[in-house]
């Protein structure tokens, strides 16, 4: 009688149950013969690891890192580290972020702000925006322009007797002649240390 080899037989040493432990070379399993949780051998993961891989031998178990910090008043003022984030409340603490900006008419209305308590018309191109959050100083920077159908005036912001505290100052909209006007709107913007 002739012996056969035969390949490809299904034995007990190479079949793969859900009860069993089975050392599987070369071999490939499609999602349906994942049912069961696989563990790697004297290498269970605990809770927050995820398995990762160096491109050879068996993947290993790997904390992930937790996400980025949110910054600190100092870190946002400093405006220098690049491994911290910027949140929607601390983002006002950042150098290069108008700390106040207001548009309004000059009567006194408020057409839409930021950090602005009240805006006062006290005459003819003049008004006094009243700060919600003060500076730190009166070493704010204050830009601004007007919407004026007459002329192309200039916003100019109050000094001598009145000059901006840390927190209120007062925009005037000057005609190129010099007299001031009221315009169809005052826009402006303040930017410094709070």
């Amino acid at each position: 009688m002739a012996t056969v080899a035969l390949s490809g037989i299904i034995t007990p040493s190479n079949i793969v149950t859900a009860t069993s432990t089975t050392t599987l070379t070369n071999k490939t399993l499609s999602a349906a013969d994942l049912t069961t949780a696989l563990t790697l051998a004297g290498a269970a993961g605990t809770n927050g690891q995820v398995l990762t891989s160096a491109g050879s031998g068996l993947p290993s178990w790997t904390t992930l890192a937790s996400g980025l910090a949110a910054a600190s008043l100092a870190e946002m003022e400093a405006a220098t580290s690049n491994t911290v984030a910027a949140t929607p409340l601390n983002t006002n603490s950042h150098p290069g972020v108008a700390k106040v900006w207001i548009k309004c008419d000059a009567a006194g209305g408020i057409l839409g702000s930021h950090n602005v308590t009240s805006i006062t018309d006290v005459g003819a191109g003049k008004v006094t925006v009243t700060i919600a959050t003060d500076f730190s100083s009166t070493n704010y920077v204050i830009v601004g322009t007007s919407v004026d159908g007459a002329d192309s005036c200039n916003i100019s912001i109050e000094g001598a007797a009145n000059l901006p505290t840390a927190g209120s100052f007062t925009a005037l909209n000057i005609r190129p002649s010099g007299a001031l006007q009221d315009p169809s709107a005052y826009m402006l913007a303040c930017f410094g240390d709070q």
